[in-house]
């Protein structure tokens, strides 16, 4: 595993630790019946996409280094919570983020701004489990695994029959959520996106680059369990 995978591998499992730890400290009351069932929530975030990668321009010259881009979004989720003992259930979780982000990528010094690049990334899909651990009867914690879709677009200086328009990549995430008697709740989550890596060769000269783009979010949910 790559050194900076390792890291957020580390950061998400002591994540993860610290929210069971919680769990199992905390009183419980039997609540995952009152968690559990069809659920269906807005959803809005702070998203933060960023791009690794080395580019090779005409002149040879070869770059490294990082871009991003901050955006906010906005989306909908659909699931279903079922419930496997007093205080833990399993989700099924459907999320659709239609915002998206463009990122500009610079040729090099060596090239002329016609051979600049723009990617816009949006049209987020994402299916994943949630095992879920209820700490009081009306709230829970969670942990979040998953596969992730999202749409491409490409402009400028770019041979277009050998890019993708669309990557996919893993999620993973933690949150919280909390349900009134009338079934509305309110869902917190943190998580990151890792996409495949993409390998993008320049229409008008002999550059080329390899990226391996990334969406680190934060996101807060209206629903309503039915």
């Amino acid at each position: 595993i790559k050194g900076r995978n390792m890291t957020k591998l580390k950061a998400f499992l002591t994540g993860v630790c610290a929210i069971l730890v919680g769990a199992v400290t905390t009183p419980l009351m039997a609540g995952s019946g009152n968690i559990a069932g069809p659920y269906i929530a807005v959803q809005m975030s702070a998203n933060g996409a960023v791009v690794n990668g080395t580019a090779t321009n005409s002149n040879s010259e070869v770059t490294n280094g990082t871009l991003g881009k901050v955006y906010a979004g906005a989306g909908v989720q659909l699931g279903y919570a079922f419930p496997v003992s007093d205080t833990v259930l399993i989700g099924i979780d459907l999320t659709y983020n239609p915002a998206s982000g463009m990122i500009s990528l610079d040729s090099g010094a060596g090239d002329s701004g016609s051979d600049d690049i723009t990617l816009d990334v949006g049209g987020v899909k994402t299916v994943s489990i949630m095992p879920m651990f209820s700490i009081t009867d009306s709230s829970a914690v969670y942990i979040k695994a998953g596969l992730t879709h999202a749409a491409l677009e490409w402009t400028g200086n770019v041979e277009d029959t050998s890019l993708n328009s669309s990557m996919r990549g893993e999620i993973l995430a933690i949150g919280t959520r909390a349900v009134t008697d009338s079934g509305a709740f309110i869902q917190t989550e943190f998580g990151v996106n890792n996409f495949d890596s993409m390998n993008v060769d320049i229409k008008n000269s002999t550059g080329s680059a390899t990226a391996n783009p990334e969406n680190v979010y934060g996101a807060v949910s209206l629903g309503f369990r039915f």
